[in-house]
């Protein structure tokens, strides 16, 4: 989705593809050259989500090549996204953050 790209982008993310991990794209804070990319995003249809056995194997294969899964779903008008191992993302004074806290949609 060139929403999802794009919307990583504007936030200062580099976006590359995340086939060699399963997911739709990895992201990585500045130049792959220079960074290990730290997220691997997997994009989620909001009519047919992945199930639990699937993200619980994505999030193991995550700890094996040390990345965190953004689960993200794209709507009509907006983006949104969640840490599968961690936690939410929050957006305060232009800053993102990622809160300590589990959200259970799925």
């Amino acid at each position: 989705d060139g929403r999802v790209r794009k919307w990583y982008e504007e936030k200062g993310w580099t976006v590359k593809g995340g086939m060699s991990y399963g997911c739709d794209y990895v992201l990585y804070r500045g130049s792959p050259d220079e960074y290990h990319s730290e997220y691997a995003v997997l994009i989620a249809d909001e009519d047919d989500p992945p199930t639990w056995a699937f993200l619980q194997n994505m999030i193991r294969l995550m700890e094996k090549v040390q990345k965190d899964l953004l689960v993200c779903t794209p709507t009509p008008t907006s983006v949104y996204d969640f840490s599968a191992t961690r936690g939410i993302f929050t957006e305060t004074h232009g800053k993102r953050k990622l809160e300590s806290c589990f959200i259970s949609w799925l």
